[in-house]
């Protein structure tokens, strides 16, 4: 057998037990392996061309245990649901994507890759041929667990990807049906029911248009990217929730650059630039961003300064009329209007469960909307802020099934939801917000002048699904001064010959480098 743990050109075969290979009590009492790591198992070996040979040992009166039987049920559990994805199924372009894809295992004896310890970011895809001229290709692309946020981003099937296999003709959850999806170039993001379907890992069962898996022309991927790197001069700080790291957005701006040299030359070597150029933007999607999370300083709780109130929204006085729906007095609501009968007009405000929260969504109602293009339906106010850092925190009384284009946001000017990705200043996929769950989700960013700064919620309500809205029950705004020339003047007063020495952006002096986060060595802004 080959040595390397990839997809082989001929069909093969592994062998493994539950237990032992013949029965025995000590087998039973340590225990079976469990259907999560058989299925594991199983789908690995069938993405790289293989099969997998499963035995049951029985007792000596040709029954199985206990154990056994739970074992069995919980394969059959998931077979009748995912086996569309087992059966009849090939090799695919390619066999996986995701930590572990670059991992050896050897392939040489019995235990073919058993207690590999996957993760929700692992995929293993395959693919069942047309039998007809009829029928289309269908690729089955399992997770190999199940995410805990309901969104999840297929790298491989995005535009920009040598794996691109063109538009989504559809796309079924295996057990639940058609989900909700939307394609772009850093991958294909679907919507996950709020409950999992089986206990052990999804499998998405995905058709293509065809005639749309035309590749990507070099000179569309750098229109594509040069708005990406616009912010890589500085402007941008590690920071900004949602925006990669300031090396990876300068990394990329280098290929660009040597990307556009490229265009004038032959055909081959634009082939051989895109090549070039595919690979760094990989990098630079792997490349770690600012995660949503705890803001990075305590700082100063402005929430009623800056926003007016911290819950318990108020309405304008028009809307003061005992109805579910209303309009916030404080916040500005643009293009959603959307008369509710007895219930009031949806403007941004949700009295339901007895909490005036800000909302906005649609209930089989689009139709009704009456201002503006439910496309950019937003939710904001407009704040002059000092220099310094951010951050804006939401608690959810829900997030329902919300399209991953729908946006908690920060920015400079009002931009169509579309962009929002590209040029805010932070940014939040409003449906990684769980339902009441008593967290708060943030968003940070920082400014280094004075100017205005617009702050809010944004949804694309066209799409996705009929049903789909949130309401924002709490907010804060905390606040940071940015006072990193402080600490640049501080070390530069330092006399010369001493030791190195590092200052925080307040221009405290520290013991020691921070492990992650922008500091001050020796004079110079160091990122880590």
């Amino acid at each position: 057998m080959p040595s390397t743990d990839r997809p082989q050109e001929k069909p093969w075969q592994t062998c493994t037990c539950i237990g032992g290979w013949h029965y025995g009590v000590k087998d039973y009492n340590a225990g079976y392996k469990s259907a999560q790591q058989v299925v594991d198992m199983l789908v690995d070996i069938v993405s790289k061309n293989g099969n997998l040979l499963l035995s049951i040992p029985l007792k000596g009166d040709g029954t199985h245990d206990d154990k056994e039987m739970r074992f069995i049920a919980e394969m059959t559990d998931w077979m009748e649901q995912n086996g569309r994805s087992i059966y009849g199924t090939r090799v695919w372009k390619t066999f996986g994507e995701g930590p572990l894809v670059d991992a050896s295992n050897p392939i040489y004896n019995q235990g073919f890759n058993e207690g590999i310890n996957y993760s929700a970011k692992d995929v293993r895809y395959v693919v069942k041929h047309a039998r007809t001229e009829q029928d289309v290709d269908t690729v089955f692309a399992t997770i190999m667990r199940w995410p805990a946020e309901r969104t999840f981003t297929f790298a491989h099937l995005g535009g920009a990807n040598e794996y691109f296999s063109g538009e989504i003709e559809s796309i079924e959850l295996l057990g639940h049906g058609a989900v909700e999806h939307e394609l772009a170039m850093e991958g294909l993001t679907v919507q996950l029911p709020i409950e999992n379907t089986n206990d052990i890992a999804p499998v998405f069962a995905i058709t293509f248009k065809p005639g749309t898996d035309k590749p990507i022309s070099l000179a569309e991927f750098i229109d594509y990217c040069k708005p990406l790197v616009e912010g890589a001069d500085g402007n941008l700080k590690p920071v900004n929730t949602g925006s990669p790291n300031v090396s990876a957005l300068s990394d990329l701006g280098y290929y660009v650059t040597q990307a556009e040299n490229s265009l004038d030359g032959t055909v081959e070597e634009q082939a051989a630039a895109l090549v070039v150029f595919r690979k760094a933007f990989q990098a630079y999607l792997k490349a770690s961003v600012t995660e949503a999370g705890a803001p990075l300083y305590a700082g100063d709780n402005l929430t009623v300064e800056m926003l007016v109130e911290a819950a318990d929204f108020s309405r304008t006085p028009d809307t003061r009329n005992g109805k579910r729906f209303g309009k916030p007095a404080n916040w500005i609501v643009t293009n959603f209007n959307i008369p509710n009968g007895s219930e009031g007009v949806k403007q941004g405000l949700d009295a339901y469960e007895g909490t005036e929260a800000l909302m906005l969504g649609v209930w089989d109602d689009r139709s009704g909307n009456q201002e503006g293009n439910l496309s950019d339906a937003r939710i904001y106010r407009k704040l002059h802020l000092d220099a310094g850092v951010y951050t804006m925190q939401a608690e959810y009384q829900t997030s329902y099934s919300m399209s991953p284009d729908a946006y908690m946001f920060a920015s400079t000017k009002l931009l169509a939801t579309h962009d929002i990705p590209v040029k805010s200043l932070a940014r939040l996929a409003i449906n990684k917000a769980g339902v009441d769950d008593g967290k708060w989700y943030s968003i940070s960013f920082s400014i280094k002048e004075s100017q205005d700064v617009y702050v809010g919620w944004q949804a694309n309500l066209e799409e996705g699904s009929e049903t789909q809205e949130f309401r924002v029950k709490d907010i804060r705004m905390l606040y940071e001064p940015w006072q990193i020339e402080d600490a640049v003047i501080a070390v530069k007063n330092t006399p010369a010959g001493q030791d190195t020495h590092y200052y925080n952006l307040k221009g405290q002096q520290l013991s020691d480098a921070p492990q992650h986060g922008l500091y001050i060595k020796n004079g110079r802004k160091v990122l880590k």
